[in-house]
């Protein structure tokens, strides 16, 4: 008997929430990952490095690499893919394999993480794609929220836990499939033109989100702890209420941008996470701080579904989706080298910067909205 459409729909939506969830899983236990091999903190680090390295430099490129080829199929042999390295991960006892089978795995997603979009695109009425789009969005977030806590409760038994959750999420996939999707004709394919100047001021409001909000939460757990003197695990919790709020609304969010439309959304969006952004180094109270954080992710998150669903629908969009999001990773890389150095200035010209790299994001996408 074949799995139900809504089973196979929860494939995609488990896979959204598998590839941030293993990607990040390891950043709060280094100290316990590196004990295991043998290694310090910073030697150990460097294994999210060869995770998120290859991640985004093959997301440069991989939905055009596959664009003559069906989502379905890849989505599937990339999860074969991310089953095999699970395995590696759970029983490796040495590290050099470890970090094979991790950057690996890194690869892989960056396959599926564009991938199962496409396929959400396709199998899904035009009215209510924003609503599909925003449950990714959704999943993505429990993904990331879930993380810290989860690796934390499985440090306390072995961390090698996080990957059998990991592999139980692949097996899910496989075993239901996600829909089936056939491959454009190959002279579709290859033909398609790209709308360049709308796909460009896509790429500038990844890359926005992820230098300005994404790879700003760790800023954000050092303003709070400097300002407000809290604990780590206090400080873990406002940080937290980004992916809390994001989980929570984006479905609904998701939904008022089919009713909006994409590109206002985007520009709305953009324009509450600058002035939240602008406003964190200002707040009195932590009561403020940790609500202010959640609208400012949530309002990104609400952006890159919008931005998503715009390239989706743009001429060429599907060729170049992963080219966009991977703006984002590097976007996020940056954070530290670009803002950071600006923080430790003062915490106005770090969150400063953060809102006017936001707001030249915004400027760019007005172009394609006088457009539409």
């Amino acid at each position: 008997m074949a799995p139900s459409p809504t089973l196979q729909r929860y494939a995609i939506y488990t896979g959204g929430f598998l590839g941030p969830f293993s990607g990040q899983a390891l950043g709060v236990i280094l100290p316990e990952f590196g004990a295991s091999f043998g290694l310090g903190v910073n030697q150990a680090a460097l294994t999210l490095t060869v995770y998120l390295l290859p991640f985004a430099l093959v997301m440069l490129f991989s939905t055009n690499l596959i664009r003559a080829l069906s989502p379905s199929s890849v989505i599937y042999w990339a999860y074969a893919v991310t089953l095999a390295c699970a395995v590696v991960l759970i029983a490796t006892p040495w590290w050099w394999l470890f970090l094979v089978a991790y950057g690996v795995m890194g690869i892989a997603n960056a396959f599926t993480t564009p991938v199962l979009q496409i396929v959400l695109k396709r199998i899904t009425p035009a009215g209510e794609l924003g609503g599909a789009l925003g449950t990714y969005t959704a999943m993505q977030s429990l993904g990331i929220l879930c993380a810290p806590f989860i690796a934390g409760l499985a440090a306390g038994v072995s961390w090698r836990l996080i990957f059998v959750l990991t592999l139980l999420g692949v097996l899910f996939v496989l075993l239901v499939k996600v829909p089936h999707v056939p491959a454009l004709p190959r002279t579709a394919a290859r033909a398609e033109a790209i709308d360049w100047p709308v796909i460009s001021a896509k790429m500038v409001g990844c890359y926005a989100i992820g230098v300005s909000v994404i790879g700003l939460a760790f800023i954000v757990a050092l303003q709070a702890g400097n300002r407000f003197d809290l604990s780590p695990a206090a400080r873990g919790l406002v940080v937290m209420c980004g992916g809390l709020a994001s989980f929570i609304f984006s479905r609904q969010l998701g939904r008022k941008t089919d009713a909006l439309g994409a590109g206002k959304m985007v520009v709305l969006s953009l324009a509450v996470a600058a002035l939240c952004t602008g406003l964190i180094p200002l707040l009195p109270s932590v009561w403020l701080l940790a609500p202010v954080w959640g609208i400012t992710v949530l309002a990104a998150q609400t952006a890159q579904t919008s931005i998503n669903m715009e390239t989706l629908r743009a001429r060429g969009g599907e060729r170049v989706l992963s080219t966009v999001q991977a703006f984002r990773y590097f976007g996020s890389s940056s954070t530290p080298i670009i803002m950071l150095p600006l923080f430790n200035l003062h915490p106005v010209w770090g969150f400063g910067a953060a809102a006017a790299v936001i707001l030249l994001a915004l400027l760019a996408q007005l172009p394609g909205l006088k457009r539409s």
